[in-house]
This record gives C-alpha cells, sequence and structure tokens, in this order.
C-alpha cells in the first residue's frame, strides 16, 4: 500500500513543479447596483435606489493549468457589503416610504482564469460566489403626513446569498516573486437578498480592487516566434 501512496505524491509534486501557482491579498471599494424595471406606471413599477460605496477585502489562491499555460483554477475568500436606500414605486402610496438596508457577507467562490498574452498581463475570472451573513441592520422607513415611522425589517434579510460573476485584473511585477495586481469585477444575484413588500430585492454588484500577489515558480515567458520574409516563388 505505501509504494501506491508514495507514487501517487511524487505524481502530483512532478505536476505542481510544472505550474504556476499566486497567493494574494486585495483591498478596495464596491458598490450595489440596480436595474430599472421600467416607467412608473399601473402595471411596470419603478425602482429608485442609492447605493453607498463601502470597503471590500479578499484573499485569493490561483494555481495554473499543468496542461494548459494560460488556464488557471483557485478559490476567493472575500468580505462584501451592502449600503443602499430601496424604494418600489407603484403610484399607489399615500405616502413614502423605503427600505435602509446594511449587511455584510462573508463569500467563497471558486475560480476559473484565463491569462492573455504572452506575458499575461491581463487576466479574466469567472467565479460562483456563496456567501454567509455576518450581519444586517435593516429599517422600513415610513414618512406619512400624520408621522414618521422606521421598524425593523431585519428579518427579511437573507442568510445566505448566491452571486456568479466575472472580473478583469492587470498584473505589474514588481519582483521576481510579487506583482501589484488591480482587479475590477461585477457580480449578479441568484435569489434576493431581502424583500420590499413582498417582492424579492436582488441587486448587482461591483468592485475596484487593488492588492499584491506572492507568484511562485513563476514560469519563463515563452520567447516571440519571428515570421519568417514571404518568399514568392513566381
Amino acid at each position: 500500500m505505501k509504494p501506491y501512496v508514495l507514487s501517487i505524491l511524487c505524481s502530483l509534486l512532478s505536476l505542481s513543479s510544472f505550474s504556476q501557482s499566486m497567493l494574494g491579498i486585495e483591498g478596495g471599494i464596491g458598490s450595489t447596483s440596480f436595474k430599472r424595471l421600467g416607467r412608473s406606471t399601473s402595471n411596470l413599477p419603478n425602482v429608485s435606489a442609492s447605493s453607498h460605496i463601502r470597503t471590500r477585502f479578499a484573499v485569493s489562491y490561483y494555481k495554473r493549468d499543468s496542461f494548459h499555460r494560460h488556464r488557471y483554477f483557485g478559490a476567493r475568500l472575500f468580505v462584501e457589503e451592502y449600503s443602499f436606500l430601496y424604494e418600489l414605486r407603484t403610484g399607489g402610496h399615500g405616502g413614502n416610504e423605503y427600505i435602509d438596508h446594511n449587511s455584510t457577507f462573508l463569500c467563497l467562490a471558486p475560480v476559473f482564469g484565463l491569462g492573455l498574452g504572452g506575458q499575461q498581463v491581463l487576466h479574466v475570472n469567472f467565479f460562483f460566489a456563496g456567501g454567509v451573513r455576518l450581519q444586517a441592520d435593516q429599517v422600513t422607513r415610513k414618512n406619512y403626513l400624520s408621522g414618521s415611522s422606521a421598524p425593523s425589517s431585519t428579518q427579511d434579510v437573507e442568510q445566505y446569498i448566491f452571486r456568479p460573476g466575472i472580473s478583469f485584473s492587470q498584473h505589474m511585477a514588481i519582483h521576481n516573486n510579487w506583482d501589484i495586481v488591480i482587479s475590477e469585477g461585477a457580480s449578479v444575484m441568484i435569489g434576493n437578498l431581502t424583500k420590499y413588500m413582498g417582492s424579492g430585492v436582488h441587486p448587482g454588484s461591483v468592485y475596484l480592487t487593488a492588492g499584491l500577489t506572492r507568484v511562485f515558480k513563476r514560469l519563463p515567458v515563452p520567447p516571440r516566434t519571428e515570421r519568417k520574409p514571404f518568399k514568392s516563388r513566381i
């Protein structure tokens, strides 16, 4: 049994010796985004939303595919915050009513990435994140002629969220094993983040981060192949 285990370990080590892995940490800002549902008519309600910019932190690990130098597989652990005012206007209200939402989620996402070009300065990453709620604070603010109130509606905030997305990152080498990485990303939500007036609220998310990445076993850039001059056979 031991020789089989030893041979498997040696095989895995030999594969990793020909691949490049990266461990990075990033910080930046993010904001929620909403899609307008339609004009304010009796059949098509209109969304009025105001998002607040919040901080964002992430730790990621990527490993290059041993069989293809432009493919990467990895995982990303990040903290995402949501902060916005949201109102669904249908024309049938007797006053102003909206939700004031603030929440924080811890998310984990498997990632598939592609390095572009010979030096792979640009990367495109596709991910599917699942998040668990760390904290939430939501109130429904109601302003009427007779007065105002702000009852808590935190119970409407979901405990778990799921969101696929895409990101673009630029790598700038500052050392043999260190890169500065700037990333821009966006994602959509599957399911709801919370509810308002019985309808689900599922905002998108955009972010901009910058950080440092430790590159292990950086692979050499393949030399460019020069095109041979065209020679006419005529």
